[in-house]
Order: C-alpha cells, then structure tokens, then sequence
C-alpha cells in the first residue's frame, strides 16, 4: 500500500503541468554588437542556436533570408531584411551539444522608440527562433525564445 502512494505521488511530481511548453532542449543565446544605440539607429545581433537536450534536433534555415527564421516580441524594435539572389534551404541536425550560428549573416535590428514614448532609457526584448520555417504559419509548433536583451537608448 505505500509503494502505491509513493509512485502516486511521485508521478504527480514529475507531471509536466499542462500551460508549460518544452522546447525539446533548444535555446538561443544572444549577442549584440553594442549596448549603447541611438534611436532610429542599426545594430547586429548574432544569434547561436544550441541544442542542449540529449537528442538530436532538425532545424530549418533559409541561407539568405537568414532573419525569415526570427521573429521580436517588441513592437519598438524591429528587424531589417536585406536582398537575396539565391537562398537555398538550410536543413540541419544538431546532435546533443552541438551550436548553430549564422556567421555570414548577422541579425540587423533597429529601435524605434516613437517621440511620444522616447523619455524611455532602454528597451527589452527577445527573439523567437521559427525551428521549422516551412511550417512557421503551424500554430502547434512553439518557438524557442532568447533570453531578454536590453538596449539602452542614446542621444545622438
């Protein structure tokens, strides 16, 4: 009868609760070139894609149009897309421990503070990495979130 209520209650604390949303051990790491950035002004970001799970993990990656795969969740910060003449797709497998980080293409981001809001010092935000692009419209697929980074806002 006590073996029963511990594996009870030891399967109640290991239960994923259900609003909690794994990313099968991916994360993204983010930095940017500067902390410092006027307003209405560009900076870059790199961005490494690390699988620090124990399985294997498919990503998906335009090699152009590299900031297709990215989305902000700050309506004040914004990504700048560039022109691409050939933009093959990227299909990679990230073994446990394994990073991904696009050298070739840094992400090009500006702030846009509007006049009304521009007393505001900094502005937090994150990037959301799309792991499946072809199906990044897939409500069910979640995308896998930066920690926050903070950009203090400058005078000229």
């Amino acid at each position: 009868m006590h073996l029963r209520a511990f594996l009870i209650l030891l399967s109640a604390l290991t239960a994923v609760p259900a609003g909690f949303c794994q990313n099968d051990g991916l994360r993204v790491e983010l930095t940017a070139d500067r902390h410092e950035v006027p307003n209405l002004e560009k900076f870059s970001v790199s961005a490494k894609i690390i699988n620090a799970g124990l399985q294997d993990q498919p990503i998906q990656i335009w090699l152009c149009s590299y900031y297709e795969s990215w989305v902000v969740d700050n309506p004040f910060v914004t990504m700048d897309p560039w022109a691409c003449s050939k933009n093959p797709l990227q299909k990679i497998v990230l073994k446990p421990g394994e990073v991904y980080e696009n050298t070739s293409f840094p992400l090009i981001l500006s702030v846009g503070v509007p006049v009304e809001e521009i007393l505001q010092d900094s502005v937090t935000f994150r990037l959301g990495f799309k792991r499946d692009i072809l199906n990044a419209q897939d409500i069910e697929q979640p995308l896998v979130w930066s920690e926050p980074l903070t950009i203090q806002i400058t005078e000229k």
